[in-house]
Parts: structure tokens; C-alpha cells; sequence
């Protein structure tokens, strides 16, 4: 069914493709079953897998796994600063609006200047290399890793030219076909604690490998196992990932589990691991890098990883190293030869230092002298110009060069030359078909919101609710007090439902940021991801709003006539509501940044929203400036609705107390019942016309309000982009961590301050102690 649908949709390309899939699942058979490919085998064959598997997937694409080589020729990049003063306080940020008032009446605008953050950075690597970046912190790892995988739009100018396989990835409509192939691992761990290790890597492969992949099951399966065993989190697969609440993997795994979801999650031929090792110890780091070096070369994949504290049986994995320092490159070689180069330069490593921690002290001027050679000191290299001017009269720079001028390629053949239908299909944002994404989507989001624990909550709530209600209003009498009390019984309920949005938003903000990872791995896209959601919050609603309904209107004893039409909508009002309220949670979550401010500003328009339903203060009542909030409130259309569905057909009745004027000296034949039909009723206290139908104007705007904030979910949820890894600079564009110095005023006298980070660095500050000749000399580069 889901193949017919993608079909439809993709039109001739997919056809094609899927014609080619079973001409090519008919050609191998069933191979997977036999012993030596299958994984869990005690006879499997590792290589006679690859070999198999390389050749129907060349057969497929053109292409086996991998065979990419990736050189990159005198890299550069700019980004603007600007001054700052003052610290970042709540005064300084009252003060911001009356500052751009001021710039712009006065014409005083700064341009802001440039910074190099990466300066000529040149070499290459070939498929199935790993390459280690080693760089102090701020110094433009990260800036490298972002050029080589694209991401050239986070700085204000670049120069150079990144080429995989000779095809120039800068360039807009060439770097599209590459989309899939690069692969990005963040330092942080973002997944639903909920889910097991297996649930997450095989959600990631089924995202990964789209369908239209020759056995694309198998593949999936295999890849999960392959890559677990890899990681060593083979023996993890059954447990949960846990979080902070959930007891689930250690902090390692986790992050080995984040890694293989990403590698899961793509068909990757170039990956990049930025600083993965943050917050692990030695043992573990050692762990990741043996298992990503099995990944490459079972994939033949060009491996970057940028690492720090690094052991020198880690050290030993990688095929080439490079060091960076202030955005230039002072080596690139490979890792055997690196020692050699820096003890022909006048330095050498101590027997009990690490190489990684060799590399990173020679170019440091507080601590190079304790690696620096006596005979030495007066010939080695002390500044950042000096390094590089050895770096590019060595050998290895020369090598790099000739390298780069004879051309890097790689097996595989370059994506621009590809048929182009491969083309068109390289080109999607994601490789798996939309009706796919849904289903394993709505699969994943079900799997989440039906665990026991929440099942129990949600539906037990709901119930409890609804019996205290019902006993509190049990079988209301239709007299005058019957009539007021429904209007209470029905503010109460819709008061119920519009509360509840609250309370779901910190759970939506805590699984955004696992959106935003996947969507950036272009696992799926924004609109199956939110509408997977709101039909499973639809279909939990709609139970939930049924056995509500039916305790509610059995035991109150509300409108009963025409054959139940009244209760059903009854039900179908309230559960509109709660999908109302659900969607206006949601967009809340896309729009505002932060967790507070979502939970503030929901709050804000429930609390309004509330108020202004018609109940506490009718139509007539509302202030002329607050009338917008009144025609803006879904809970005034649900309640409205609602009254008019439960008064409209009912006859009220006055007990001998409840006549006017209550006076015992008046006869009872003398007295007067305020209350007959419930539409006069609700016409003379709430201002609701008996002559409109308000009953289906009320679902229609409920509906269309609905339609609109999805609208608006989906067009922001598109703009989202993954928040703390990269800085904000000048021009309002995100910079790399490597961001220039900024100065700010303290006390009076203006002090250098790098901000990177979450790492400071200054000068010329009083520190309570004098400074030695050593430290005074300090060299502001590092900054």
C-alpha cells in the first residue's frame, strides 16, 4: 500500500526505481538467508557480507558504499564583531530597544569588522581514512569541519573550494546531490528516554534506507546490527536510553547510541564527529574510536573527527592528523610521521605526555618551553606565522600540494555524473517517501504517548475529574438553579480542557530538540513529524473525551432529546477543544526558543482565554479594548456551543422558592418565574441570539483555527534550526564556536575578553597577585 502510495506521488522516478529494485531482488534472491551473510550467524562472514552487499547496491546506484575522496585547497573564513559594554543583565536589556532608537535617529551606524577564523587550510583524504582534528578550544575546528561539509552559509565570506570525488560541494545545485552522503554527529545527546537502543537505531535505519532500497529490510536490520556491534552496544539493544528520570544506558553508551543513530539514520560516505568525546573518559573515547574505524572501513568512509584529551591508544586509530591553532594549520600529514616533524623543528615529547597532548603544547606559549629542546630555544618557533611558515616549507605541505594539483578521486563516480534520475531522487530534502516517514512516524509517537505510565496518568486524571464533577453536580433538576448551575458545569469542563494544554508543553519542548537532530540528519520532515503527532494526540483525545462525555452527561443528567444528537455534540465540542488547545500548544513550542517562555506565554493565553470564554464576564460586560481577546478565544467558542446545545429544546421550571418577588406576603398566583425556554435564558444572561446558528458557527472557526495554527507549525517548524552549538554574531547570521574576540567596558577601563562558548579568556585584568614576566608576555593570538 505505502509503495503504491509513493508511486503516486513520486510519479515516473520512483516507478523506475522500484522496477529496478525488483529486477535486482530477483537477480540476488534470498541471499540474506544464507549463513555466512546473516549476522547473527556463528558463520558469518564479514567480508563475503561487504562483498554482496557492495555489489548490488553498485548494481542499484552505480556506486558500491563510499569511495569518496574529499580534498579541500587554502579554506578561509570571515565573520564579523562588533564592541560590547557591560554585562548581560536585565538593565542592559531594557536598554537595547532605547539603544537602536537612538542609532537609527542618529544615523550612527558600525560596521561591524571582520575576523579570519580559518586561514589557508589546505589537504585531502581518501575513502576509508580517518582523520583527527586537534585544535585548543575556539581555535576553528569546528569552522573546518563546517566548510568540508558544506555549511558555508554560518559565515559572512569564504574562499577555497571543498571537492568530493572533483565535484565542488560549495556550489549550490552539486552540493544537493551530496546531501545524503555527509554526516554530522553533535556533541550532545538528545533521544526519547522511553525508547530502547534497538527502537532508536531501527527508527534511524528505516528513515535511512528508504524503501525503494534493494532489501531494504535486511539492509536495515544488518546495519543496526553491524554498527551496534561496531560500538559495542550490542548487548545495550534491549534496554532503555533513559534519561535523567528514566534509568536507562550509562552516559558512554549513550553517547555510542547517538553516534549509531546517526550512522543508521544515512547512507553516509563522509561523516564528521565534532569534539564527541566532551564529558568521557579515556577508556571510553578509546571504545568510539575503534568502533568508528571498523564503521569506515567496512564502508569505506572518510571519517573527520575533531577530539581533545586525547590517549595515545586512541591516538594510534587515525590514518592522518591535522593541527590547527588560531584558524591556521601549523600540520597535515600523516600520523606516523607528525613526532618526526615537530622533533626536526626543535621540539620533542616528554616520555610521559601524550602525543595529542605533545601536539597541542608546542604551539602554546605559556607551556611549549617544557616540550622545546634545550639546544633549541633560541631557533624553534614561538609565534603562530612561524609555525606556519615551517609547516608550508616541509615536505609533507609539498606533498599536500602535489597531491591536490594531480587530483583526489576517489572509486565511486561523482554525483554530477550520475543518470538523471538518480539525480532527482538525491535531490529530496529526505530519501524516505512522505507516506513512509508518516506511518513510521505515527508508529514511533503512539509508542511514546501509550507507555503504561502515561496512559494510566492521562486517562485516570480525565476519569477522577469527571466523577468529582458528576457527583458534584449530580442530576441537575430543570429549575431555575438547574439552569444556572449547567452554565458552571459547562465553564468547569471547558475550563478542564483548555488547563490541560499547559501542562503538555514541557514535554513537546523536551522532544524538540530530538526533531531538530533528526530533521538535520534529514530523517523526515517538519509536516509528518507534527501531523504524526497531532492524530495521535487526536486519537488518545477522543477516547479520553468519550469516557469524559458519557460519565459527565450521565451523571449530571444533561440534554438528553433528539436520539442523542445533543450528546454527540457534546462529545465531539469538547474533543475539538482539547485538539484546539493541543495545536495552540504546539505552535507555542515551535515559535518560542525556550522551555520558560513556551510554559509562560501558553499559560498567559489559557488563563485569557478563560476569562474572557463569556462565563465570568459576559458579552455585554467586556471592555470595548479587551474585545479581541474575547472573539480570539477558542474556549468562548467551545463554551458557546455548548450552552447553545444544551439550552436549546429544554423548558425550565420555578420552585415555590425560586419565584419573584420572594416575599411570603405575596401570593404564589402573584409571583413570577424568571426562567422559561433555555434560549430566552442564555439570550438574557449571555447575550447569545436564539436566531443564529452558533451550534456549527462555533466548529467551523474551531476547525479553521485549527487548520491555521498547523499552517503555522509547519512554516516555523521549517525555520527551526538546533540551538547551542554555534554563536550568533554581528549581522545576526550564526558563527562557528571559534567567534572573535569581543570587548567589553569593566570598570571603567576597557578589557580583552574572548567569549567562546563557554569558555573566557582575558587580559591586562587585576587578579589580585602580580604577574610574572612569563604571563605578561602572554600572546593575545589565542584569543
Amino acid at each position: 500500500m505505502i509503495e503504491r502510495l509513493e508511486r503516486l506521488i513520486a510519479g515516473k522516478s520512483a516507478q523506475e526505481l522500484y522496477e529496478k529494485k525488483a529486477a535486482i531482488e530477483q537477480r540476488y534472491g534470498k541471499w540474506y538467508e544464507e549463513a555466512r551473510y546473516n549476522p547473527w550467524s556463528t558463520e558469518f562472514d564479514k567480508e563475503a557480507h561487504r562483498e554482496v552487499t557492495q555489489q548490488f547496491v553498485k548494481d542499484f546506484t552505480g556506486n558500491g558504499y563510499g569511495g569518496f575522496a574529499v580534498s579541500w585547497n587554502n579554506l578561509t573564513a570571515d565573520v564579523p564583531y562588533s564592541e560590547r559594554s557591560g554585562h548581560d543583565t536585565v538593565g542592559a536589556r531594557l536598554q537595547k530597544p532605547v539603544k537602536r532608537v537612538s542609532t537609527v535617529a542618529t544615523c550612527n551606524f558600525e560596521k561591524p569588522e571582520d575576523k579570519r577564523i580559518l586561514s589557508h587550510v589546505s589537504g585531502y583524504a581518501e575513502g576509508g581514512d580517518l582523520v583527527l582534528i586537534q585544535s585548543p578550544p575556539g581555535a576553528g575546528a569546528s569552522t573546518f569541519l563546517n566548510l568540508l561539509s558544506g555549511a558555508t552559509k554560518v559565515y559572512k565570506k569564504v574562499g577555497g573550494e571543498v571537492l568530493y570525488n572533483g565535484d565542488n560541494i560549495w556550489d549550490k545545485k552539486v552540493g544537493q546531490l551530496y546531501n545524503h552522503n555527509i554526516v554530522r554527529v553533535r556533541q550532545d545527546d538528545f533521544h526519547f528516554p522511553q525508547l530502547t537502543v534497538r527502537e532508536t537505531l531501527e527508527f534511524a535505519a528505516r528513515c535511512g534506507v528508504p524503501d525503494f532500497w534493494p532489501f531494504a529490510e535486511v539492509v536495515r536490520s544488518h546495519r543496526v546490527e553491524l554498527i551496534s556491534r561496531f560500538l559495542g552496544i550490542n548487548h545495550v539493544l534491549s534496554l532503555p536510553v533513559g534519561d535523567e528520570s528514566l534509568r536507562g544506558v550509562s552516559g558512554g553508551e549513550r553517547k555510542r547510541v547517538s553516534i549509531a543513530e546517526t550512522l543508521c539514520g544515512a547512507m553516509g560516505s563522509v561523516v564528521f564527529l565534532d569534539n564527541i568525546s566532551k564529558g568521557l573518559d579515556a577508556a571510553t573515547t578509546l571504545d568510539i574510536c575503534t568502533g568508528i574505524r571498523k564503521y569506515a572501513k567496512e564502508f569505506n568512509s572518510v571519517v573527520f573527527c575533531s577530539l581533545q584529551q586525547l590517549g595515545n591508544e586512541a591516538f594510534r586509530l587515525f590514518d592522518k592528523v591535522m593541527l590547527l591553532d588560531s584558524g591556521k594549520c601549523i600540520y597535515f600529514g600523516a600520523l606516523d610521521e607528525v613526532e618526526g616533524y615537530f622533533n626536526s623543528i626543535g621540539f620533542e615529547r616528554p616520555p610521559m605526555r601524550s602525543m595529542a597532548d605533545f601536539m597541542l603544547s608546542v604551539s602554546d606559549p605559556l607551556i611549549s618551553k617544557s616540550v622545546t629542546k634545550e639546544e633549541c630555544l633560541g631557533s624553534a618557533p614561538k609565534t603562530l606565522d612561524e609555525f606556519e611558515k615551517l609547516y608550508h616549507h616541509s615536505e609533507h605541505y609539498s606533498d599536500v600540494l602535489a597531491k591536490l594539483q594531480e587530483g583526489v578521486c576517489g572509486d565511486a563516480i561523482p554525483k554530477s555524473e550520475l543518470p538523471k534520475v538518480n539525480q532527482k531522487i538525491l535531490k529530496r530534502e529526505c530519501l524516505q517517501s512522505y507516506p513512509s516517514q508518516f506511518c513510521y512516524l505515527l508508529r514511533r509517537s503512539m509508542r511514546l504517548s501509550w507507555d503504561r505510565r502515561t496512559v494510566i496518568t492521562d486517562f485516570g486524571t480525565k476519569i477522577l475529574i469527571a466523577f468529582l464533577v458528576g457527583t458534584l453536580f449530580w442530576q441537575l433538576p430543570l429549575t431555575s438553579s438547574g439552569a444556572y448551575t449547567r452554565t458552571g458545569l459547562l465553564f468547569m469542563i471547558c475550563t478542564v480542557f483548555a488547563i490541560s494544554a499547559v501542562s503538555g508543553v514541557a514535554k513537546k519542548y523536551k522532544y524538540n530538540c530530538v526533531f531538530l537532530k533528526q530533521r538535520e540528519s534529514r530523517f523526515y520532515h517538519a509536516s509528518p513529524f507534527h501531523l504524526s503527532g497531532i492524530i495521535d494526540a487526536f486519537i488518545k483525545n477522543a477516547i479520553i473525551c468519550l469516557v469524559f462525555s458519557t460519565l459527565i452527561y450521565l451523571m449530571v443528567g444533561l440534554n438528553l432529546s433528539d436520539a442523542g444528537i445533543h450528546y454527540a455534540y457534546f462529545y465531539f465540542t469538547i474533543l475539538t477543544l482539547a485538539t484546539t488547545m493541543e495545536m495552540m500548544a504546539r505552535f507555542v513550542t515551535v515559535v518560542v526558543p525556550t522551555s520558560d517562555g513556551a510554559i509562560m506565554i501558553i499559560g498567559v493565553l489559557a488563563v485569557s482565554f478563560i476569562i474572557y470564554s463569556g462565563y465570568l464576564i459576559p458579552l455585554a460586560s467586556v471592555p470595548d479594548w479587551f474585545i479581541w481577546i474575547y472573539w480570539m478565544s477558542p474556549v468562548q467558542f467551545a463554551y458557546r456551543g455548548l450552552m447553545y446545545n444544551e439550552f436549546t429544546g429544554l423548558e425550565f421550571t420555578c420552585a415555590e422558592d425560586e419565584l419573584v418577588p420572594a416575599n411570603p406576603y405575596v401570593p404564589i398566583s402573584d409571583r413570577t418565574c424568571t426562567v422559561g425556554s433555555g434560549a430566552d435564558y442564555i439570550n438574557d444572561k449571555y447575550s447569545f441570539p436564539a436566531d443564529q446558528d452558533w451550534m456549527s458557527y462555533s466548529l467551523i472557526t474551531l476547525w479553521g483555527t485549527i487548520l491555521l495554527l498547523f499552517v503555522g507549525v509547519i512554516i516555523f517548524a521549517r525555520r527551526q534550526r538546533l540551538r547551542g552549538t554555534t554563536l550568533r554574531c554581528a549581522d545576526g547570521k550564526r558563527g562557528d564556536q571559534a567567534t572573535p574576540r569581543q570587548r567589553l567596558r569593566i570598570r571603567g577601563s576597557w578589557q580583552a575578553v574572548c567569549v567562546d562558548g563557554s569558555f573566557w579568556s582575558w587580559k591586562d585584568y587585576p587578579h589580585g597577585r602580580p604577574r610574572s614576566e612569563e604571563e605578561q608576555g602572554f600572546d593575545t593570538r589565542r584569543r
